[in-house]
């Protein structure tokens, strides 16, 4: 065998805390506003390109923050699908 695949959604080992980690790193990254860990969980499974949009936009999205958040929202979509064009045929980034 030479690739074996893990699905660490708590059957194996629980990444949560992980994961809500390094989002909020992504998103510091990208001078977003960071999700909370209860945000960050209730979208946990969801694909990234469509859990990343959702979670920036409802911060993006405040009336106070349309504007000043839209360039970094924007570079952070570029970055996804960036990602996307170099994955190759036969694997599956998210």
């Amino acid at each position: 065998m030479q690739n074996m695949l893990f699905d660490f959604d708590g059957t194996l080992a629980n990444s949560g805390a992980t994961v809500a980690l390094a989002t909020q790193a992504a998103f510091r990254v990208l001078s977003l506003p960071e999700p909370s860990h209860d945000t960050i969980a209730y979208y946990m499974g969801i694909p990234i390109e469509t859990s990343f949009k959702a979670m920036a936009l409802s911060t993006i999205l405040q009336p106070q923050n349309t504007i000043g958040y839209y360039p970094a929202f924007a570079n952070m979509l570029s970055h996804l699908n960036g990602l996307r064009s170099h994955s190759s045929p036969t694997s599956v980034l998210f």
